[in-house]
């Protein structure tokens, strides 16, 4: 057993090293998968991002929690979820992003014009995010309210304007993600 004690342990190393080349490949940047639709609003955006090779992930995937009350408040949590296949990036250092908002709490949404007022009550939006990754600046490109069986039951699309994330809010989580993939 001592002399093959040497080749047992040579083969242990062998293959740790084997397993730490595969996970630095696995998170390797790459193309969209085939029909993922990337982020087409404006701009001339280049290849969709794919964070891993790890397909069988859902679309939208978690990246924080949030509750939709005032401080000291008790009120159940949100959930705060980006999607992986709409990540681009283009050649100027913007990159654009979709993320996912579940409210805990119901929400409303105004809509008026004229003649008529109407308040439409939600649980779930989605926003469009782009990043200046240079300077870490966002701006929202389109808001949809989601109606009943995720369907877009209202959208609004605000006049682009770029801003700092706020201390501790969710952009700024999301801005290395789009930017950089991690």
């Amino acid at each position: 057993m001592q002399k093959f004690r040497p080749l047992i342990i040579s083969g242990i190393i062998i293959a740790l090293i084997a397993l730490v080349w595969a996970g630095f490949a696995m998170f390797a940047p790459r193309g969209a998968p085939e029909g993922a639709g990337g982020a087409e609003s404006g701009g001339n955006f280049g290849e969709n991002v794919v964070l891993s090779d790890l397909r069988d992930l859902p679309d939208w995937l978690l990246v924080a929690y949030q509750r939709d009350c005032f401080v000291g408040q008790r009120c159940p949590r949100g959930e705060v979820k980006f999607n992986q296949r709409t990540i681009s990036r283009n050649a100027e250092g913007m990159a654009d992003i979709w993320i996912q908002v579940r409210h805990g709490v119901s929400q409303t949404y105004r809509i008026e014009d004229e003649e008529t007022r109407t308040t439409l009550h939600f649980m779930l939006e989605r926003l469009h995010y782009r990043f200046n990754c240079a300077s870490g600046e966002f701006t929202v490109l389109e808001r949809q309210i989601m109606g009943p069986n995720e369907t877009i039951a209202a959208r609004d699309e605000p006049r682009p304007a770029f801003r700092l994330p706020a201390h501790g809010s969710v952009t700024g989580l999301l801005q290395p993600i789009a930017c950089r993939g991690n």
